[in-house]
């Protein structure tokens, strides 16, 4: 596989996802531990339970959340084969400043609202007792669960969506999606600029795709034996 960062041709992208997802995990756990721990030993016997089932409500969904993305990522790898070349997209769109700012902002709220609630279950007394309090908790959980994946999904896309244009032997791995070869129609280079390399879905819908000179021809021949490659269409 012939790895490439079209912003700079001396370094390659590296490796990404295996060091990432640990340091999110080992924080996750470390942040988890230091969250749950003194509220559950300190909490009455009876409000126990339900800070339990609080808590296993929302692992519940982060955890359910991370291997529905962990799944997609395999599957994309298989959908497009073996990797022969990995660039990187341009004129990228710029995300809202609204969006990011509500989305950081669930995210607070998320996490407030689950530190808030378990403080709040673990100096309860429920009555002196917490005998089927589970469910009524595990609710709560999932919905606040919830909050957290919907604002880490938002929160994290910068990192995640980072314009890699992956070339595999059956398809593109772009913005964490599979596109098989055959839903490109085209491929040229770009009349201005002729280390970008447009490949088209539609008449009017394409890739750009930055080509370091030094594989130019190599990428050129690649995408020429699975799809039409020549001049460029007119809008």
């Amino acid at each position: 596989m012939t790895t490439v960062n079209t912003a700079d041709e001396t370094h390659p992208p590296g490796m990404r996802f295996p060091l990432r997802a640990m340091l999110i995990l080992t924080t996750g756990i470390a942040l988890l531990a230091a969250t749950i721990g003194p509220f559950y030993r300190q909490a009455r016997p009876e409000a126990r339970m339900p800070v339990l089932a609080l808590w296993v409500g929302i692992i519940s969904v982060v955890a359910l959340f991370g291997w529905f993305e962990w799944s997609r990522a395999i599957r994309r790898k298989v959908a497009a084969g073996p990797l022969h070349f990995v660039l990187r997209e341009v004129n990228l769109p710029r995300r809202s400043i609204l969006g990011i700012f509500c989305a950081w902002g669930m995210l607070l709220y998320s996490i407030f609202g689950a530190y808030a609630t378990t403080h709040m279950f673990s100096t309860s007394t429920f009555g002196g007792g917490s005998g089927g309090m589970f469910l009524p908790v595990l609710i709560p959980g999932v919905f606040v669960g919830a909050l957290v994946v919907a604002a880490i999904d938002y929160v994290s896309r910068p990192w995640a969506y980072t314009g890699l244009v992956e070339l595999g032997e059956l398809g593109v791995i772009v913005d964490r999606r599979a596109l098989p070869w055959s839903r490109f129609l085209h491929a040229s280079w770009h009349e201005e600029y002729p280390n970008r390399l447009i490949l088209r879905t539609g008449k009017s819908t394409y890739l750009e795709v930055a080509v370091p000179g030094a594989i130019r021809s190599e990428v050129e021949a690649f995408v020429g034996a699975r799809i039409n490659f020549g001049a460029d269409m007119e809008d």
